[in-house]
């Protein structure tokens, strides 16, 4: 059998091809089965893709401010204690109330993780005081009372 050779084309050969442009089918049997795209649907078709997944999400994680876990004094400690005592005695009535919270970093491929966190804050309907487990639930999230900062019950 005959070797093959690689194709040998020239730089010549190359800019000719290029100043050619493409391919034009005109009334032939493959422009009727193919027939030209317009450049909105083709970049339609290539808009989902993403060269790097999950880049933009750790791009976005490294942007996050951590902090160190802020030391509660005993006044603050009380305060926690009454609130919590004041939603649980009103957990059937569906009590509101606004809930700072610190929140550990929880992004096992930054160095803050297990460490440093950030300070949140949420609003809304408390679901459940479980003095036994050591957490509440506040509009389906579960905050453990050491992560606790502040409870500020609201009137509605």
């Amino acid at each position: 059998m005959p070797e093959k050779k690689p194709l040998d084309f020239s730089e010549e050969d190359y800019e000719q091809l290029l100043r050619k442009g493409p391919p034009r089918h005109q009334g032939d049997y493959f422009s009727l089965r193919h027939p030209r795209m317009s450049t909105a649907k083709r970049a339609k078709i290539f808009a989902p893709f993403a060269a790097l997944k999950g880049f933009e999400e750790e791009v976005r994680s490294r942007e996050i401010e951590y902090s160190v876990r802020p030391e509660k004094d005993e006044e603050t400690i009380a305060a926690l204690n009454r609130n919590l005592a004041l939603l649980q005695e009103r957990i059937r009535f569906h009590p509101a109330a606004e809930i700072t919270f610190f929140s550990p970093c929880d992004d096992p491929h930054h160095e803050a993780y297990g460490l440093l966190g950030t300070i949140g804050t949420i609003c809304g309907t408390v679901q459940e005081v479980n003095v036994s487990r050591q957490f509440l639930r506040i509009e389906g999230r579960q905050i453990f009372f050491e992560d606790l900062q502040t409870v500020s019950l609201c009137d509605r």
